[in-house]
This record gives C-alpha cells, sequence and structure tokens, in this order.
C-alpha cells in the first residue's frame, strides 16, 4: 500500500510539468480555457516571476499535481491506500481520492487563489526547535495574541501568521524559550490566519454552488489530521483558509493504520523530508481520537476560556524564502535523522534574505549583471551583481534597475580587493554606501582593510534586546586559514581608532566593534575560475569550520570552487558547509553578461580543458588564474609574457625576433603604440621604470583577452580569455544529450532550482544509504 502527498504552495519551480502536459492533451487544454492563459507556457517560462503570485501558483500545483497522480496511476494501475495534501496540496489530494472532476478542483482553486492574494497585509514566520504547546505557551505568557498558528509541520516545527510588526516583536520571546531558530518568511500574506476571514463568504458560496461528494480513496483534511467524514468536504475546506495544517498529526495517523509508504508527487520532494523528520521525532497515532475543525479556536486561550480567534495555517517551512535574521545554529545535513529539510544554514538563508542556501558569487566586468542577478534573486537565491571592473556610471545604473525590478528582494554586489587597490576599493565602498547596498561579498583581501571596516561598521548600533546590530552584511571569499581568521574576527582596534580619529565613524559605532565580526559569513574557496590560489576544498573547510566554531559560533562558513553539479553540492553540504557558492556554470546561461561566441566555446569544455595562466590583477606578484585552453591560445601566450616578464629589465632587452613575433601575433600593435595610450589614460605612471611598463603593456594584453571574449570579436578567438573551472565541464558532461547541451536553453534561475532539488534528493539517498534504508 501507498499513501500518496501533493505539495503545496512554495514547492513551485520553473520547468515543472513539462513531461506531463503533452502526456496528457486533454487535461491540459481543459487548463487552458479554463484559466485563459497556457499552464505549459506558464510553468515552463515562469514569465515575469509569476510563478511566485499566488493566483498563479496555485492553479500550477494543482494542474501539475493531478497530471502527477494520474501517470502514476496509469504507471502503476494501483490505487492508492491514503492521501494527503499541504494546504493547496489537499485540493489536488481530493481530486485523486474522486471528490470531484478535474476541471472542477481546478475552477475551485483558480478562485481560491485570487480571493487568498486579496487578503491584505500579512506575513509569517517559522518557530524551528519548540513543539505545538510550547509555542502556544510562548504566545499566551508573553501577551502576542495577535498571532496564529499557520502551519504544525512537525513536532518541532510551528509557522506563526499575523501582522509583520507583531511577528518581528515575537522573535526575542521565541529565541529566549530555547527555539533554534526564529525565521521570518518571505510570503505575501498571513495565509490561512484570521488574515484570510475576507476571502472566507466568496470560497463558501463557491463551495456550495459546485459538485463536491465524498472522496472514495481517504483523504486526510488539514483541518482535523483525519480522514474527512461524509458530507465535510465543503465545510473542510472553508475551515482550512482560517485554520492550521495539521501535517505533523496527518503523516503521524497515516503512519499509525500500518502505512510505511510514502510517494509525493510533483513537484519537489519537500514533503518527503518533512515525513523524515515527522518520523524521527514523533510516535504513530494507531488511537488518537478523531479531532473535529476548529476554526475559530482562540490560539493562546487555556481550555477553560472562550475562543475568540482564528487559527491559521501556512505551506511548508522550507518553501517560502525567509528574511531577516534566526538564531545562530548550525543545521544538520539534510535527510540525516532530526534534520530540517532545508540545505544549509537557516541562520544564513534569513540573515541574506533568501529561501536557498546556494550563492552566485559575482562574476566581474558585468558577466554577472543585472539580468542574471534579478532572474536568480527573483527565484529566491542569493545572487551578486559583478560589478568588479564596470565604471561607476554603469554601477549605478545597474544598481537602479535592480532597485526599480526587485524591490525589496535580496541582492548584493561584488568589490574586489588586490595590490595597490586600496583607493578603488574605498571609492567603491563609498559609492555602495550612498546607494544604499547593504551587502557585499568581498574577494582577493588577504587582510582586512580600513575601507572595509568603515563600511562594516556604518550604521551599527545596538537592537532592543541588547545585540549589536550591523546594517551592513559582508560575505567573505578566504583561501586561506590566516584570512578567515582575520574575518571571523573583530574589526582590527588600530583601524577602527584611525577611523574615530579621522572622523568617518562615530564613538558608538568605536565602542561596539569590539562585538562584532567583520564578516557574517565567509566562503572556504577553492581552486576555482578566474583568481585562483589552487586550495583543496577537503582541506580548506575543515580547517576553516573548525576555526569558526572557536572563533565565532554565529558566521557561516560557506563552500565555493569547484562546485558545479549535485554531487559537488552534496559533498560541500556533508561536510558541513552552511550554504554553497557556484559561479562557473552560470557564465554559460542566457542571462549571463558574456558574448554569444564565448558561451558557444564553454559549452564544450569538458572538465580537462582549463589551464592556469597569469593572473591579470596580481601579475607581478605571481597570481595565477584558472582559464580554459580548449580553443585558445591565451594561457600559452599569457604564460610566455610572465616567464619574458620574469627574465628581462626591459622590452629593449627582449631578443628582437622575439619581439617582432609577440607585436605581430600576439599584440597586433607595436609595443610602443601600446604603451603610449597606456600613458595617454594615466595607467602606466610616469617616471615608470622599464620593468613596470614591461608589466603593464603585458597586463593590457590580458585584459584584452578578456575584452575580446566579451564583446565575441571573432577574429581574435585564440586571444580569448575566458575564465574556467572543470565544475562548467562537468555540467557539460551532466547534461551532455539533453536539450541542456546548449546553454540557449540553460537559465540561471533554472539551474540553481535544479541543482537545489537534485542536491537535496541526494543527500536523502545518501541518508539512507548510511543508515541502511
Amino acid at each position: 500500500m501507498t499513501a500518496l502527498l501533493f505539495p503545496g504552495q512554495g514547492a513551485q519551480e520553473k520547468g515543472m510539468g513539462t513531461d506531463l502536459f503533452a502526456a496528457f492533451p486533454e487535461e491540459t487544454r481543459t487548463a487552458d480555457e479554463i484559466l485563459g492563459y497556457s499552464i505549459a507556457a506558464l510553468c515552463r517560462d515562469d514569465p515575469d516571476g509569476s510563478l511566485r503570485r499566488t493566483q498563479f501558483t496555485q492553479p500550477a500545483l494543482y494542474i501539475v499535481g493531478a497530471l502527477s497522480y494520474l501517470r502514476w496511476r496509469r504507471d502503476t494501475g494501483r490505487d492508492p491506500a491514503w492521501l494527503a495534501g499541504h494546504s493547496l496540496g489537499e485540493l489536488a489530494a481530493l481530486f485523486a481520492g474522486g471528490a470531484y472532476d478535474f476541471a472542477t478542483g481546478l475552477t475551485l482553486v483558480a478562485r481560491r487563489g485570487a480571493l487568498m492574494a486579496d487578503c491584505g497585509e500579512g506575513s509569517m514566520a517559522a518557530v524551528i526547535g519548540l513543539d505545538e504547546d510550547r509555542v502556544r505557551g510562548v504566545l499566551r505568557d508573553a501577551g502576542l495574541d495577535r498571532l496564529d498558528l499557520a502551519n504544525i509541520n512537525t513536532p518541532s516545527q510551528i509557522v506563526l501568521a499575523g501582522l509583520p510588526a507583531d511577528l518581528a516583536a515575537a522573535e526575542t520571546a521565541f529565541t529566549a524559550a530555547g527555539a533554534r531558530a526564529y525565521i521570518p518568511l518571505n510570503v505575501s500574506g498571513a495565509f490561512h490566519s484570521r488574515a484570510m476571514e475576507g476571502a472566507g463568504p466568496a470560497f463558501a458560496n463557491l463551495l456550495a454552488s459546485l459538485e463536491i461528494g465524498d472522496p472514495v480513496v481517504p483523504v486526510l483534511a488539514n483541518v482535523t489530521g483525519r480522514p474527512h467524514e461524509p458530507g465535510a468536504v465543503a465545510a473542510n475546506l472553508a475551515a482550512q483558509l482560517v485554520s492550521p495544517v495539521r501535517w505533523s498529526e496527518s503523516i503521524r495517523w497515516i503512519w499509525g493504520q500500518g502505512e510505511e509508504d510514502f510517494a509525493e508527487m510533483q513537484p519537489g520532494q519537500v514533503l518527503t523530508g518533512l515525513v523524515t523528520k515527522i518520523r524521527a521525532e514523533g510516535e504513530p497515532l494507531a488511537d488518537a481520537p478523531y479531532r473535529k475543525p476548529e476554526p475559530v479556536m482562540a490560539v493562546v486561550a487555556p481550555p477553560d476560556e472562550p475562543p475568540t480567534m482564528p487559527e491559521p495555517k501556512h505551506e511548508p517551512v522550507s518553501e517560502p524564502a525567509p528574511r531577516l535574521r534566526a538564531a545562530p545554529t548550525r543545521a544538520k545535513p539534510n535527510g540525516a535523522a532530526g534534520a530540517d529539510f532545508d540545505l544549509g544554514q537557516a541562520a544564513f538563508r534569513a540573515r541574506f534574505g533568501v529561501a536557498e542556501a546556494i550563492v552566485v558569487g559575482g562574476m566581474g566586468y558585468g558577466v554577472g549583471g543585472s539580468a542574471l542577478v534579478e532572474k536568480l534573486a527573483r527565484a529566491g537565491f542569493l545572487a551578486f551583481l559583478g560589478a568588479d571592473g564596470l565604471p561607476e556610471a554603469e554601477v549605478r545604473a545597474e544598481i537602479g534597475t535592480l532597485r526599480d525590478r526587485l524591490g525589496s528582494a535580496a541582492f548584493g554586489v561584488n568589490v574586489r580587493g588586490g595590490a595597490g587597490r586600496d583607493a578603488a576599493v574605498e571609492a567603491r565602498l563609498d559609492l555602495l554606501m550612498t546607494l544604499g547596498v547593504d551587502c557585499v561579498q568581498i574577494g582577493g583581501f588577504y587582510q582586512v582593510e580600513r575601507a572595509l571596516v568603515r563600511y562594516r561598521l556604518a550604521g551599527v548600533a545596538r537592537g532592543s534586546d541588547g545585540a549589536v546590530v550591523a546594517p551592513n552584511r559582508i560575505l567573505a571569499k578566504v583561501t586561506r586559514p590566516e584570512t578567515a581568521e582575520a574575518f571571523l574576527s573583530p574589526p582590527p582596534p588600530d583601524l577602527v581608532a584611525d577611523l574615530l580619529k579621522d572622523g568617518r565613524i562615530d564613538s558608538e559605532a568605536a565602542a561596539l566593534a569590539p562585538q562584532l565580526t567583520m564578516a557574517d559569513a565567509v566562503v572556504a574557496l577553492a581552486d576555482c575560475a578566474g583568481d585562483t590560489d589552487g586550495a583543496s576544498l577537503l582541506a580548506l573547510l575543515p580547517v576553516v569550520r573548525d576555526m569558526r566554531d572557536r572563533l565565532a559560533p554565529h558566521v557561516a562558513v560557506g563552500a565555493g570552487g569547484g562546485i558545479g553539479t549535485a554531487e559537488a553540492a552534496s559533498v560541500a553540504f556533508l561536510m558541513g558547509a552552511d550554504f554553497v557558492e557556484v559561479g562557473s556554470i552560470m557564465q554559460c546561461t542566457v542571462e549571463a553578461g558574456l558574448s554569444n561566441l564565448a558561451k558557444d566555446i564553454l559549452a564544450e569544455m569538458g572538465v580537462q580543458d582549463t589551464e592556469l595562466a597569469p593572473s591579470e590583477h596580481w601579475f607581478d606578484w605571481g597570481g595565477k588564474a584558472r582559464v580554459l585552453k580548449r580553443g585558445s591560445l591565451f594561457a600559452a601566450r599569457a604564460n610566455k609574457l610572465y616567464d619574458l616578464y620574469r627574465f628581462y629589465e626591459s622590452w629593449d632587452a627582449i631578443p628582437a625576433a622575439l619581439r617582432k613575433r609577440i607585436e605581430d601575433g600576439y599584440f597586433q600593435a607595436g609595443y610602443a603604440e601600446i604603451l603610449n595610450g597606456l600613458r595617454a589614460q594615466g595607467i602606466v605612471p610616469n617616471g615608470a621604470t622599464p620593468k613596470q611598463e614591461l608589466m603593464h603593456v603585458f597586463r593590457h594584453y590580458l585584459a584584452e583577452g578578456r575584452r575580446f571574449a566579451l564583446v565575441g570579436e571573432a577574429p581574435r578567438r585564440a586571444d580569448f580569455q575566458l575564465s574556467a573551472s572543470p565544475a562548467l565541464g562537468a555540467f557539460n558532461a551532466r547534461v551532455r544529450g539533453t536539450a541542456l547541451a546548449d546553454w540557449r536553453n540553460r537559465h540561471a534561475d533554472a539551474l540553481a532550482t535544479d541543482l537545489v532539488r537534485e542536491t537535496k534528493q541526494g543527500m536523502l539517498r545518501a541518508a539512507a544509504r548510511a543508515t541502511g534504508g
């Protein structure tokens, strides 16, 4: 026997159901007629991020869930023993159970989504680590009687709903009560709470007008945690708008009937993770009494007091995007007993205001431009604008575009350090503070610099709970333990004193500085595309994690470098990474700001097709960059130039025949012509030595190679400088023979979403193998 589970809002993802619409053309045509638009196009293309809007999300999930069930039944030839759906998923379960036909269910769902979307202001927050009774007790003791319980997802995962101000005020109470995390959720309303009462009359009238019967296969009602009683479906669905989803109780009841086999319908595996957690924390409810619906029970009133308000509900905690901050705890690997089915650390996701613990690093010179960042931010991922190398006017324009299109959605901007870049870094951080950018990713810094300290301390204050709060967040990429230690420590006292003396910070900021770390998160960065120290993730990540545990337990530690597949991401999470950073695979997407010709080349590369070349930014220091060698002479030529720089003190000292070969073949211009141009631009300073002039001209060749690739200058294809990692080669190998082999079918949000889903599935399989399951 099998219990089938149907996910609710938050499980939606671009590309869902694409294998189902062609298989069930009649139902798909019916859906298009009822909705007035193409459901296949909505799910395939997600125009303007519509899949995240309630009025589109709910019909799409119902249709995909229903068609997924039809295919399951066709393929197995069996009927399920039990059916259960989380929130919206219950309506798909009722279709599967025979309570109404496909068209009736879709009509009901479409109207429900529109009514809920119109119910006004509200939000939600997840309490992790406290059971239902304890959550009710905290609400009662703290006088938080305007908040409703919205979800009982697992024995220790409860969602609240209410006004944003009330939810924010509750954080201190729950943290003090011992909650492992308190996570504000990025949702558009207080779903399934008293805030939904306005939708009640119209929804009840619709229910009364439709032909709704009793299911022939038992369907668990969200509001009772037990099967719908005869004649009760319409009443239970009406009550569900303002009642908590008793998901934990539903699963425990099915489990108590002897059911061991749970299968989740498309899309996603969120409910599978919740079932794993429920069975790890709870017990089966074999003989529990039947619970009547209680849509008007008071949330915090003791049993002997009269009811005063309805109880609410919401979708699984792992689905919506958390905001603000959570209690500083580190999540266990997903799929492990007792672990939440979310990748990485809840506190990281909350601190940076995103739904997923997958970060897309800033790819400079506009490769990671506003189009890429917008696509990822709309899907709930933290992405950094690749502002490195862009002029101020372009940075202003890109940030303005993102602000206009994303509103309050989270994104950041990258800032690159490097030898002799102190003034440039200070100017860039000043600009970002002027523009109100409160999240940066920094790389190329081997020590804490004055400008970083000023950015970190800007606006620092003590919150109402006594904790020191720094509005400006820093995510630091580190390749060495000593660098990690610097960013896991408070701002250097000498730099703080210097800033205070110069009036760049005030005395309050200086006094609070010792209670802060320089970074909110650090990425242990292994060998990667572009500038690299060649570190090993297997060696570096444990060292940085141990250092974090000793110096600053609240700081998140991520893993980056060489991660392009779910297997690689799974390894990083299983090693204890709180989040994972990817980059290389994203430069070969539709949204990346790279020429089509360059993308064509990158889409063909294999894991063996990279090589180290001199770094444009660290040339005179001997720094290296990982670049593509396949189809390009850039690496060989750049390495030759660096060897010449090491052995010769001036251009004239290089043998004449070799100078001519370089001018004709490499530069395709005269050395003196290039040098004069660099002088005119102020790049080569007055009084530069012949050795320094040599360095600047050779670096110019590296910069030109980058520019040729960015703009797709085909005649100079042999000199393309393309940052590349074996991670992209691994991804290319994985998708060979599929539609994604063509980069024109690769969209950044879909790649990131697929990576999350496949990583979760892989970690569940790993956990099952580890436990003999």
